[in-house]
């Protein structure tokens, strides 16, 4: 991973954790200010919950969830796609545990030198 990627990385983890922090949902992407996971990822990476943004961002996004569902396998012992996991739990403290795990996978991942 460059430098630049790492940083956006955890730019948007950190950000989509901050989201769900002030307001976290299920079943959809996002419900009266509140978001899910999903919804959380988007919203940090294209302001709109519903919107994964420009390509470059879409693919960060898909890089990102499929990420966070190899945490969720790893972590929990879950085959679950990350808006399942996120909607299967009774409160947010999971979902933020997920993004503090990402964000401290990211965060001790060495980055390649050029």
């Amino acid at each position: 991973m460059n430098l630049a990627r790492k940083r956006k990385m955890l730019k948007v983890l950190r950000q989509a954790r901050s989201y769900v922090e002030e307001g976290w949902t299920r079943g959809r992407l996002q419900r009266e200010g509140r978001v899910c996971a999903a919804g959380a990822l988007n919203k940090a990476l294209s302001g709109d919950p519903r919107r994964t943004g420009i390509r470059e961002d879409a693919i960060m996004g898909r890089d990102l969830r499929h990420f966070m569902e190899g945490i969720i396998r790893s972590k929990y012992g879950q085959n679950a796609q990350l808006t399942v996991f996120n909607d299967r739990q009774k409160s947010k403290h999971a979902v933020l545990a997920l993004f503090d795990t990402a964000i401290e996978y990211v965060a001790r991942t060495k980055v390649e030198r050029t």
